[in-house]
């Protein structure tokens, strides 16, 4: 790391490396690092298969080593298990002729690291386009899955209810009797952070990719770049370092072919110009002297990011409040922060559909208490 940022621990300085710059790491950059710390922050920043991978052979011993060759061994049968689903789902879908294309979970694992086992994903995400999401709703719960009861609740309510909660949100979770989580999204985030990435243009940028030697939909690099952006600065404001580390794998696998014009003219497009060069320059602080072809070279305080990284806090179960004052700091110019707020204000005004929501919560709480 750079040196206006080694306010970092010891371990979470080594899990960087591990993660980000393996072929730094020897035998005695494990000297004076506490291994079960080092195991509970690679855990809660998702990178457990990143960090074994990135083992020297020196290193492949004692008590780390067996905890994450086990965790290794688990992620490994789970995201072979995940793959045969997400394949059963492109079968499905392409004989129903619904639309479908991959995002997220196991496709980002191969588009990402041409390795299934290096990124761990909870679940399987589809985005659909809006016009064919009932239809693909119907069409899982022939492959056993059922949305989650929460949603159920708000899908089975009221028309009125239903056309709200499609207005105001973007994806349904559902699970089948295996536990296999499963998250259908007519967009990628929700409605009132403003990331416009319209179903229409999907056809345009979408690229067959090969996984498991099947076929499958996703997009185009550049396209797909912007849409990591979107999940990993956007809303999930890199709180975890695993979203650093899918960028700098892309960056080491693409970054050479990538037509940068392109992607900064779509984010200046989709008001993203700032997330794109903030995450550049995270990878800039993060490895300097890099060789990765990028548009800008300048470096950034990354302090805050080393402080919570360090810290591990719980996020926050209701991200309303955060999503909103980071879209206002980080999306492009006045324009974008006012469509912002008065998307905020709009949502706050839809009292029925959040009169349903607080009487879920309440009665959920009421029986949790019962």
């Amino acid at each position: 790391m750079s040196q206006p940022d080694r306010a970092a621990s010891p371990e979470l300085a080594l899990m960087i490396r591990l993660c980000l710059s393996p072929e730094t790491i020897s035998r005695q950059s494990f000297d004076g690092i506490d291994e079960t710390k080092l195991f509970r922050m690679a855990h809660w920043h998702g990178v457990k298969n990143l960090v074994f991978a990135g083992l020297p052979e020196a290193a492949r011993s004692g008590g780390l080593y067996q905890q994450l060759h086990a965790s290794a061994t688990h992620s490994t049968f789970q995201s072979l298990s995940q793959t045969n689903h997400l394949l059963d789902l492109f079968t499905l879908f392409q004989q129903e002729k619904i639309p479908a294309y991959g995002y997220k979970g196991i496709l980002w694992s191969k588009w990402l690291y041409d390795d299934l086992n290096s990124r761990s994903s909870g679940d399987i995400d589809l985005l659909i386009p809006k016009a064919y999401f009932n239809e693909a709703l119907k069409a899982v719960k022939m492959l056993g899955y059922e949305p989650d009861r929460y949603r159920n609740y708000l899908l089975t309510e009221s028309s009125e209810t239903q056309k709200a909660f499609f207005r105001t949100d973007y994806h349904v979770p559902l699970f089948n009797e295996e536990g296999i989580a499963l998250e259908l999204h007519w967009q990628p985030a929700y409605p009132r952070l403003c990331f416009d990435f319209p179903d229409q243009e999907w056809p345009h940028w979408q690229q067959e990719i090969v996984l498991q030697n099947r076929t499958v939909t996703g997009f185009r690099n550049e396209y797909q770049l912007l849409l990591l952006l979107l999940h990993h600065a956007g809303k999930e404001r890199w709180d975890k370092l695993k979203y650093v580390a899918d960028f700098v794998a892309y960056l080491h696998r693409y970054a050479d072919a990538t037509d940068w014009k392109l992607v900064v003219k779509l984010a200046q497009e989709k008001g993203m110009t700032g997330l794109l060069m903030r995450a550049i320059g995270m990878v800039n602080t993060l490895l300097p002297g890099h060789s990765f072809a990028v548009p800008v070279r300048s470096e950034i305080s990354i302090s805050d990011h080393l402080k919570k990284w360090d810290a591990m806090e719980e996020l926050p179960e209701n991200s309303t409040w955060p999503y909103f004052v980071h879209a206002l700091r980080e999306r492009d110019g006045l324009s974008y922060r006012l469509k912002i707020l008065r998307s905020h204000l709009s949502y706050f005004s839809e009292y029925s559909l959040l009169r349903k929501k607080m009487s879920w919560y309440k009665q959920n709480a009421d029986q949790s208490l019962s």
